[in-house]
């Protein structure tokens, strides 16, 4: 039994861990739109720029918006991928607990 509680809590911190996750990555798609929808409104001569570590670079909006675009984009698949996993973990979560509940309202009687 206690080998059972300790891996429903492992795959509970796995659940978390991967909640987490896709989380972070949601906000960070989120916030790739909003540059996207801010670049595709600006004028064709705008001068724009993009982060690198500490500083900016001068950038063409058009190489800069396909950048954007495509890192959205991998971020998307990334964000697919995390919640189906996530709903891997989250059935097999619940069908542990189910069976650790089960055991404990009906004691562990040998089978025979």
């Amino acid at each position: 039994m206690q080998q059972q509680v300790a891996r429903l809590q492992n795959t509970k911190q796995q659940l978390d861990f991967l909640s987490q996750q896709r989380a972070a990555l949601e906000n960070s798609a989120r916030d790739m739109e909003g540059a996207i929808q801010e670049l595709e409104a600006a004028e064709d001569d705008v001068v724009v720029y993009k982060s690198i570590g500490g500083i900016l670079i001068k950038s063409e909006k058009a190489k800069l918006l396909g950048e954007l675009k495509e890192q959205k984009e991998n971020t998307d698949v990334r964000v697919a991928t995390l919640s189906k996993q996530e709903e891997r973990v989250k059935k097999n979560f619940d069908e542990m607990y189910a069976k650790i509940q089960d055991e404990l309202k009906g004691g562990s009687a040998p089978e025979n």
